[in-house]
């Protein structure tokens, strides 16, 4: 996992950046940081990432278990195909990270079946998974 420089911006109180995790690129922002917490920022998307390496693949399994009953009902309407969990866990896409100086997170997951909305799942400070929603 790689981290590149965060870019501060002042209208928001909040730090962007960029990483890599297994391979793909994923936006973070981390918000209600002052520009001189900078090295907090980096501390907490850190620890975020290191996380993340070792449970991505939990994220996504959780993240479908909440969300699939209405992924499928979606795809009923539209008359398409429904999907079994393990393959729509194959399916979720990380695709950016929301994270507070609270070091509560936020992964958005891209499902590839509706262009509109995230699958957002929500994980408290000290890790534990919450809400599942889209968004």
């Amino acid at each position: 996992m790689n981290l590149v420089k965060l870019v501060y911006d002042k209208d928001v109180n909040s730090f962007e950046t960029i990483a890599k995790i297994k391979g793909d690129s994923v936006e973070i922002t981390l918000n209600d940081f002052l520009n001189s917490q900078e090295n907090e920022a980096i501390e907490l998307s850190t620890r975020i990432l290191v996380w993340l390496d070792g449970n991505l693949e939990k994220s996504k399994a959780y993240a479908a278990s909440k969300i699939l009953s209405i992924r499928n009902e979606y795809l009923r309407s539209e008359k398409r195909i429904q999907l079994q969990l393990a393959d729509y866990v194959k399916n979720l896409k990380l695709g950016g990270i929301n994270a507070f100086s609270d070091e509560r997170f936020s992964l958005y997951f891209d499902d590839n079946l509706s262009e509109d909305d995230y699958i957002v799942v929500d994980i408290g400070n000290d890790f534990s998974f919450g809400d599942v929603y889209t968004e």
